[in-house]
């Protein structure tokens, strides 16, 4: 039983394969006092009613305040803001102005066109590191594309943002920044709104231009709205994308029926996505804070404790999905907490889905003998609720 053996959720040695150690947590101590002094909690009911009970609360805020800190934390501040129910309408239109559908076939043709700009520098012979040569700039570029930075800033741009994305995480776990990571925002926040002044004399169909064209319409964004709403697809957008996109080529490279089945057919392809994303959700655990007491099962949760909320368990939980360890990419029932649940539900996962439709279609259409080179994977490197690849190396990338 794990009542006398607490264990670690971010424990290394569970990056390589959790789904054993989480399978018993859910029959033996679904909720876990664990050796980070929080609750983990695995069942996929528990996980889905905790995304939604009010008592709960997401992240801290950094704790210094004054100058940059503050300006630092008043655009967190909103950002966390957007999560909360009561709070989300009003920036959610201006997102939904983004993901209108005339918008989407415009911004999957731009993705189109990076994704084979990336794929063309890939040389023929010899191994590649997917991660590095397609997954990250990929992702990055995918941003970019959404937000509307001028090809011109778009170097500066995937510099400024990767510091500020490998950081921000780390800055809201632990509820406490630094001066380095002050500045790189701060750099960052002005790049954003030197980019939004240019798309005053030159609106497109992206972010930043329905942002500014909303405030045109008489609905006016404050500077922290619309810094909060750039930084929501950065954090959706950077460390996730990446993780998710290597993740499934690994995925679908070891099981090549499932590869073969969705290339008999591209329109396969987003029940494909919901089935990644359930077997090898990016994001493994939601990190929430209890500020009530709160029961769950046969645990008392008190106030100020955290709780540590496994999505990666929760969307291979037999109670919910059949056959659970196997990937079908044809399953239609699929109700996964990969992108959270209600009020956490992530503004970003319409893009994530794009994304990650994209790259996977484009890499396997140029690259159809992809295989992997039998080298050693390494995981890790990101945020602790996190899980992806440092490397993926593969080969096979002569063209067909």
């Amino acid at each position: 039983m794990f009542e006398s053996a607490r264990m670690d959720p971010f424990a290394a040695a569970l990056l390589e394969d959790p789904y054993p150690l989480y399978e018993r947590l859910r029959r033996e101590d679904p909720v876990h006092w664990s050796l980070r002094n929080a609750w983990l909690v695995t069942r996929h009911a528990d996980v889905a009613s905790l995304l939604t009970d009010e008592r709960l609360h997401h992240w801290m805020l950094p704790e210094r305040a004054g100058g940059s800190q503050e300006d630092l934390s008043r655009v967190l501040g909103r950002w966390l803001e957007l999560m909360k129910p009561q709070h989300r309408s009003r920036l959610r239109r201006l997102t939904q102005r983004v993901f209108s559908p005339g918008a989407i076939q415009a911004l999957v043709g731009r993705l189109e066109t990076h994704a084979e700009s990336l794929l063309d520098q890939f040389p023929e012979d010899g191994a590649v590191d997917l991660v590095q040569t397609y997954a990250l700039p990929f992702s990055l570029g995918g941003i970019g594309e959404l937000l509307g930075v001028p090809f011109h800033r778009r170097e500066l741009f995937e510099r400024l943002a990767s510091t500020v994305a490998g950081h921000l995480v780390p800055v809201l776990l632990l509820g406490r920044t630094s001066d380095s990571f002050s500045q790189s925002t701060q750099l960052f926040f002005q790049f954003l709104l030197a980019c939004l002044a240019e798309k005053e004399q030159n609106p497109g169909e992206d972010l930043m231009s329905a942002l500014f064209l909303a405030q045109e319409g008489g609905d006016p964004l404050e500077r922290e709205d619309f810094l909060a709403l750039c930084i929501v697809f950065l954090f959706a957008g950077y460390e996730n994308a990446k993780n998710f996109i290597s993740g499934s080529v690994l995925t679908l490279l070891r099981h090549p029926d499932q590869l073969a089945y969705l290339g008999e057919d591209p329109s396969r392809m987003p029940h494909a996505i919901e089935e990644l994303l359930r077997y090898e959700s990016p994001v493994q655990t939601i990190s929430l804070t209890a500020h009530a007491e709160l029961s769950v099962g046969t645990r008392t949760i008190q106030a100020g404790q955290q709780v540590l909320l496994s999505v990666a368990a929760a969307n291979r939980d037999p109670a919910v999905f059949t056959d659970p360890d196997r990937l079908d990419l044809s399953r239609r029932d699929n109700p996964h907490l990969a992108f959270g649940h209600g009020p956490y539900f992530c503004l970003g996962a319409p893009l994530a889905r794009l994304e990650a439709g994209v790259a996977l279609q484009a890499l396997f259409r140029r690259f159809p003998r992809l295989q992997l080179t039998g080298a050693p994977l390494s995981w890790g490197g990101g945020p602790p609720v996190l899980r992806g690849l440092r490397q993926l190396p593969v080969m096979g990338c002569g063209r067909a």
